[in-house]
């Protein structure tokens, strides 16, 4: 690859990820309700919307904003049943866009989703993707609440 061709990926990404940070900022006043929580959501690139922790990230070579969602740490007898339900949800694609997997440090249930950070520079664009995350790993918890040992940490604070 040239250098003046990388260069201007280097470029792109850069004004990419200030994009997003901006519109990221934006949605989150709007979501949490006030601009602190806003910036202190931003510091810590987390934080509590619809009863569980939501973090996010953007991936410098994909340019993909990455979100996730916390739905809860299944209990060691039930672990399987949870699995199976967050399958089943997978397969049935019953959250569209969004994905249900176990942290692989954690093995708590997590939502996530990915999108092309262009799409969430928009506000309206970014205001939903968060909200929409975050209901959909709720109605999760919900369906999951008989097997889960922990709800999320943050949430609980």
């Amino acid at each position: 690859m040239s250098a003046d061709l990388s260069h201007q990926l280097e470029l792109v990404a850069e004004q990419a990820s200030r994009d997003f940070d901006d519109a990221l900022l934006r949605s989150l006043t709007q979501l949490l309700g006030s601009a602190e929580a806003a910036d202190q959501a931003m510091a810590e690139a987390a934080c509590v919307l619809e009863g569980g922790t939501l973090a996010w990230r953007l991936d410098p070579h994909t340019l993909m904003a990455e979100l996730f969602c916390d739905v809860g740490l299944p209990e060691a007898a039930f672990a399987e049943d949870a699995y199976r339900l967050a399958l089943r949800a997978n397969l049935n694609r019953d959250y569209p866009g969004v994905y249900i997997g176990a942290h692989a440090d954690s093995d708590r249930l997590v939502a996530t989703s990915a999108v092309p950070a262009v799409l969430m520079a928009n506000d309206d664009y970014c205001v939903t993707a968060l909200a929409n995350l975050a209901a959909h790993a709720r109605h999760l918890r919900e369906q999951v609440a008989p097997y889960l040992a922990v709800a999320s940490p943050r949430a609980q604070a």
